[in-house]
Parts: C-alpha cells; sequence; structure tokens
C-alpha cells in the first residue's frame, strides 16, 4: 500500500508542477499586458502605477491580485475593468471592451483613429496615440480625444480656458470724435462781400492720445469691485487767415459774420467806421479745443458657459463723465476781440452691461463689452466777448446758463487678449462712445451780432442741449495677476 501510494505520488507531481507552472505563467502574462499611459504592456520591469497594482511573485506570492489599496490591501475592481487576453481571431479584449467586430457604446473598433491588431497592438495601445484616454483603464464614460491638443490634454469635458480675469490694467486710449464742430457757419471774408477764407468745416479733431487704468477687487467668489479711469485732454483744431495785402499795419480787409461780411451797416467799411473789434482786420482764427474724462466704480458677477472656454460677466455700478469744450473767434486789426463759447457738461448716473469672451487656445482669447446707462447732465454755458483796448461799441458781453438735463451714454469695445507671462497679457482692441443730450460748444456758437447798431437784428441769448458726440478709436496696453 506504501508502494502504490509512493508510485501514485511519482506519477502525479509531474503533472502537478506543470499545473502550478501553466497557472502562474498565466498570471505572469496577465500582468505584462495590463494596459500603461505610454500605450505599451506593462512588464514587470516597466513602471506601474503604484496605488493599484503590486509585484505578482506568482501563485504563492503574498497579494494574489494585482490591484490593491494604499495599506496593500485587495480591492475589489468593478465589473467591465478585466484584464486583457487575447480574443478570437487574435484581437484584444479589455474586459467588455472589445475590438473583434464591436467597440464601446458605438465607438469603432480602432479606438479613437487607430486601429485594433493582433493583441490589441497596431504600432501603438489599441491605435491610440498620446496620453492614456479615457475610457478603458481610464474614466467611464470615455471622454472626447483630440479636442484639447493644443495644451497637451484630450476630452471635451477637459478645458483650462476659463473666465477672463485681470487684477490691473493699463493702457494707451486713442480717440477721435465725428464731427468737430456740429453745424457750418461762415465767418470770414476776404474784402467786402467777398469770398469766404475761413468757415467751420475747417475744424477737424484728430485722434488723440489719453490713457485708461482700471483695477479689480475680489469681494466673494465670482465676484469682483472695478475701479477705473480714463481721460483724454488734448482735442483741439485751429484755423486761421491772414490777409495778404493789408491796406497798412492796423487796417485789413478781413469782415466778419457781425456785420453780414461788411454789408451791415454799409458805412462798416469806411476807414474809422463803427466795429473794429471784428471789421477790417488783419487776421482771423477760430480754435476749439475739449477733454474728456470718465470715471467708473463697478460691481461684476461672472459666469461660465456651457463650454468653459466661453465665459463672461455681467455688471452694474455707479459712472461719472465729464466733457468740456471751449470755441474761441479771435479777430485782430484796428482792436481785437476775443469771442468765447465755453461748454461743461458733468453726468453722473448708473450703467449696467456686461461682456463675453471666447478662448480661442490657450493663452489667446477675444471678447466684446457693451455698458449703458441713463444719467444726469448738469450743464453750463457761458459766452463772453472781451475786446482789447475795452470800447463801447461792442461792450464786454457776458451769457451764461446752468440747467439739467437727462442724457443717456451707450459704450462698446471688441478685444484680444494674449498672455505672455504668467502674470502679464497684451490687449488690444477699438472702442465706440456716444454720449447724447450734451451742450456743445460749436452748436451754441451764437452768430447774431453783438453790436446791436441800427439795421442788425436783435442778439437773443440761448442754450441748445441736445447735441451729440460720437468717439471712436483704438486702445493698447497690458493686464496684470498677482
Amino acid at each position: 500500500m506504501r508502494i502504490g501510494s509512493l508510485l501514485r505520488s511519482i506519477v502525479c507531481l509531474p503533472a502537478l508542477c506543470m499545473a502550478v507552472a501553466a497557472i502562474n505563467g498565466q498570471a505572469q502574462l496577465a500582468i505584462a499586458q495590463l494596459p500603461t499611459p505610454g500605450g505599451q504592456s506593462a512588464h514587470r520591469s516597466g513602471p506601474r502605477p503604484a496605488l493599484f497594482t503590486t509585484p505578482t511573485g506568482g501563485l504563492f506570492a503574498r497579494e494574489k491580485s494585482p490591484y490593491v489599496d494604499a495599506h496593500g490591501e485587495p480591492i475589489v475592481v468593478p465589473a467591465s475593468y478585466g484584464e486583457p487576453y487575447a480574443g478570437p481571431e487574435g484581437y484584444a479584449e479589455y474586459g467588455s471592451y472589445g475590438c473583434d467586430g464591436c467597440g464601446y457604446d458605438g465607438y469603432a473598433c480602432d479606438g479613437y483613429g487607430g486601429t485594433c491588431g493582433p493583441m490589441g497592438h497596431h504600432g501603438h495601445y489599441g491605435g491610440f496615440t498620446g496620453p492614456m484616454p479615457m475610457g478603458p483603464g481610464g474614466t467611464d464614460p470615455p471622454v472626447g480625444y483630440d479636442l484639447m491638443n493644443d495644451v497637451g490634454m484630450e476630452g471635451y469635458m477637459v478645458d483650462q480656458r476659463g473666465p477672463h480675469y485681470f487684477d490691473a490694467r493699463v493702457e494707451a486710449v486713442t480717440l477721435t470724435r465725428d464731427e468737430t464742430f456740429g453745424r457750418v457757419v461762415d465767418f470770414t471774408s476776404l474784402n467786402v462781400d467777398g469770398p469766404i477764407v475761413l468757415t467751420s468745416t475747417q475744424l477737424d479733431y484728430d485722434f488723440e492720445t489719453g490713457f485708461r487704468a482700471l483695477g479689480r477687487y475680489d469681494i466673494c467668489p465670482l465676484s469682483v469691485l472695478e475701479f477705473g479711469y480714463m481721460g483724454i485732454y488734448d482735442f483741439e483744431s485751429e484755423a486761421s487767415f491772414t490777409d495778404p495785402l493789408p491796406v497798412d499795419a492796423d487796417t485789413g480787409n478781413l469782415f466778419s459774420l457781425f456785420s453780414e461780411f461788411g454789408t451791415n451797416p454799409v458805412n462798416v467799411p469806411v476807414e474809422g467806421g463803427p466795429m473794429p473789434e471784428t471789421e477790417r482786420s488783419i487776421t482771423h482764427t477760430i480754435r476749439i479745443d475739449s477733454d474728456l474724462q470718465t470715471g467708473e466704480m463697478t460691481y461684476r458677477r461672472y459666469w461660465v458657459g456651457y463650454f468653459p472656454r466661453v465665459s463672461g460677466t455681467v455688471l452694474a455700478g455707479f459712472r461719472y463723465t465729464r466733457m468740456k469744450e471751449t470755441f474761441t473767434f479771435i479777430t485782430i486789426g484796428e482792436a481785437r476781440a476775443d469771442n468765447f463759447t465755453i461748454a461743461e457738461n458733468d453726468l453722473a448716473g448708473f450703467q449696467t452691461g456686461g461682456d463675453i469672451w471666447i478662448g480661442l487656445m490657450q493663452g489667446l482669447r477675444v471678447g466684446a463689452e457693451g455698458k449703458a446707462g441713463i444719467y444726469n447732465n448738469h450743464y453750463t454755458l457761458q459766452n463772453q466777448i472781451i475786446t482789447t483796448p475795452l470800447g463801447t461799441t461792442p461792450p464786454t458781453l457776458s451769457e451764461q446758463f446752468e440747467d439739467h438735463n437727462v442724457a443717456f451714454i451707450g459704450e462698446a469695445s471688441v478685444d484680444v487678449v494674449a498672455d505672455i507671462l504668467p502674470s502679464w497679457s497684451i490687449r488690444a482692441g477699438y472702442e465706440v462712445l456716444f454720449i447724447n443730450s450734451l451742450v456743445l460748444a460749436g452748436e451754441n456758437f451764437n452768430t447774431a451780432s453783438p453790436y446791436g447798431l441800427p439795421g442788425q437784428a436783435e442778439r437773443v441769448p440761448y442754450v441748445f442741449d441736445q447735441g451729440d458726440a460720437l468717439y471712436h478709436g483704438g486702445h493698447v496696453g497690458v493686464e496684470f495677476i498677482w
């Protein structure tokens, strides 16, 4: 009996060894074919995720599962996350994610643009190239693959182009105005009722440069207070004409609109006649100056679209805008007269609006912003004539108006922002600013004669407070985040 048992042991021992070797070899093969982020099989000498795999020493190793937690204990692997094996016709299959005639939820067998070859390889892991794809061995359900190639990431659910933000913004602003004087007025003729040599159409604002500075302060998640100031101080234009053939050093042949170009009264052209301050002059000059300033305090609330690359803010806040304009008509001859029209507008009120930004690629975005508000315009208008030497015709004249008016301000801009350093970006764009219900110097210049001589129309003081100003131009500057 002992001999029979020994013989059975001798006969069975080779079979037992072969079975152990087969089981151990199968385990090693399973470990060797685990997918890795590089697209190759994970051999025992290659890198493996520390939290999910542990070296398998064979049948009698302490750990019998390749999936362990941080404490080395086996973990339960969700269904359909099976280990790879060679399926029918030599195709690889990852649990229920297979390539033998079907894909995952309608995805093609070649993965995302590749081809499944024997054992799931065709030069790359299952047709994939680059980082580990979302899906089998990654996140379930799978995510799109090529959308974020520009930043080395994949997946339409993964996007690093969030809301546009800055802490400080400084830029140069260059604007012009569509109309300078607002209406056509002829000021000067050469000789009595001669050709017009000085007119308001000769005045034209050019592009002028100012600056803008803004700062933002976080008050709670997705909400900021924004403070800003913009100023352009040197809008100006001038035109002048000098008599090429004056009568003498003090007498010329220039006549103004106040005498209806030397025809009213009829004795204006006579030497020593009336109105020496503005008639029979040698030089006439017209000049207009203007400035524009804006201060804002705004609350902004951020929003993010369905895709993170589309975002923006809604805003509401207080705005103060000041627009001042001075027109001067200067005549020099036997005497001198300086005719001033000074218009000042102070607008204060509330505005609302918002902006939208679209990320074109990482570090580059385009956006548009719009603002609108209703304001109280407290305006003043002054008309003054100062003569040298002081005479009686005309006397020094001063007219002044002050009142309030409801005004409107609308503003729009388009911009592009490019990140150049982690904290610095370049910003450039174009903007339009429209202001309604203004008192403007050109539209309030009184063309009636200030002399009040017989035959002349009576001068009636007036104010026109429905003027419009449209500014447009570009800006370029930097943004900073700390």
